[in-house]
């Protein structure tokens, strides 16, 4: 009943931005985990962190849980509505608030996805260098302090976000951190909600550090054994490497020419589900890892010839 009269009054303030349709919900309630389907009793849309302020102090009120969502590509099912309420989708807010190539960093809204931000870096010669391997929320990224490959070089997300807006349990907006790179003032406010799921709050803003593009990337790949390591890094003149990103990959999926970590696992599933797939059945499973390799050739040879050795082996 509490969560109803939270619906009613959420409805009103926000109108046509509330959805409660059957395809809306089941995609909040679904994940990239083993969890089973838990869709929220209703999905809002905000525009503003005053519109997530009014939506937090709505629900707190009447005791609704309340359930941020970036992008929805987390492993770990934390943007899974178990307790019903609703889920707070930042998609319309996706903006870049502030842009300083000088200082090299940039204040964004939590929906822009990784891959949107570094298109519209591409201009100025930085980028933001945190990969969790998906086209991520950033917001949602620093919620569940996302790493990657690139964390050897760059570190993870709480080493690139400087300062947030976050709207706590109560409703309230607060800001933490700042822009200087040193500061010694008062608690680390801002490293204690990112990786906190958004038990803490809700993030509404995030700014954050920028790298410079590097001139030059080369990669090399070193077996040892069962296990190959990939790096990936800046050349240096003398031909060293000064490494960006490293993978382990099986000495299997090696010689069967993936390029990615997360081509390595997609391919795994399809040949469970079928080992002898036809290139339509490749080409429909493979297709949201075609732009991490060189095209549809080279995913349709690697994977023929996954198949044919899993065969030899009798796997």
């Amino acid at each position: 009943m509490a969560i109803q009269t939270a619906l009613e009054e959420l409805s009103s303030f926000l109108r046509q931005r509330l959805s409660r349709s059957k395809s809306d919900l089941e995609q909040h309630g679904a994940s990239e985990t083993h969890f089973p389907l838990t869709p929220p009793d209703a999905v809002v849309y905000p525009r503003t962190a005053e519109e997530v302020s009014e939506i937090v102090k709505i629900c707190a009120r009447n005791g609704c849980p309340v359930v941020g969502w970036g992008a929805g590509t987390s492993l770990e099912g934390q943007a899974q509505a178990f307790s019903g309420g609703i889920s707070v989708d930042f998609r319309e807010m996706n903006k870049i608030l502030r842009l300083s190539p000088e200082d090299m960093d940039v204040s964004v809204q939590p929906g822009i996805t990784r891959e949107e931000l570094n298109t519209d870096l591409r201009a100025t010669g930085l980028f933001f260098p945190v990969d969790p391997g998906a086209n991520a929320s950033i917001g949602g990224m620093a919620s569940t302090r996302a790493s990657g490959t690139t964390a050897v070089r760059y570190g993870t997300m709480r080493d690139n976000v400087l300062g947030l807006q976050v709207v706590t349990a109560d409703g309230r907006i607060i800001r933490t951190g700042t822009r200087a790179r040193k500061s010694s003032a008062g608690y680390d406010l801002t490293g204690m909600f990112v990786g906190a799921e958004g038990t803490l709050g809700l993030i509404t803003e995030l700014t954050l550090r920028l790298r410079g593009q590097p001139e030059a990337i080369t990669a090399s790949a070193l077996a040892d054994g069962a296990d190959v390591l990939t790096v990936e890094g800046l050349a240096r003149p003398d031909g060293s490497l000064h490494p960006i990103q490293q993978a382990f990959i099986d000495e299997f999926a090696f010689q069967c020419g993936f390029c990615t970590p997360g081509m390595i696992m997609a391919t795994k599933v399809l040949l469970d589900e079928n080992p002898d797939p036809t290139d339509d059945e490749i080409i429909h499973h493979m297709d949201g890892n075609i732009c991490r390799c060189t095209g549809y050739v080279p995913i349709l040879k690697a994977i023929k010839r996954a198949s044919r050795l899993l065969k030899e082996k009798g796997k």
